[in-house]
């Protein structure tokens, strides 16, 4: 987000999720910039997937929502 004088940038923190054995799952590194989610009980890890979604899936308000986004970056 742009503000006078200052730029802010955040990044998505995933907290309070837990695992279907019901343990809470722990943010750990996951490489040079990527985390993951793991389970300490099971030992699972959960990773974020970043997906394409199909035109079809998207609505014509979120997609003109989208353009005005991206005309003012």
């Amino acid at each position: 987000m742009l503000f006078k004088g200052f730029k802010i940038h955040a990044t998505p923190f995933i907290e309070d999720a837990y695992c279907k054995c019901g343990e809470e799952l722990k943010m750990v590194s996951n490489g040079l910039l990527s985390s993951a989610l793991y389970c300490p009980k099971c030992e699972k890890i959960y990773e974020l997937k970043l997906i394409k979604v199909p035109g079809d899936k998207i609505s014509k308000e979120y997609l003109e929502q989208c353009r005005k986004e991206s005309q003012k970056a």
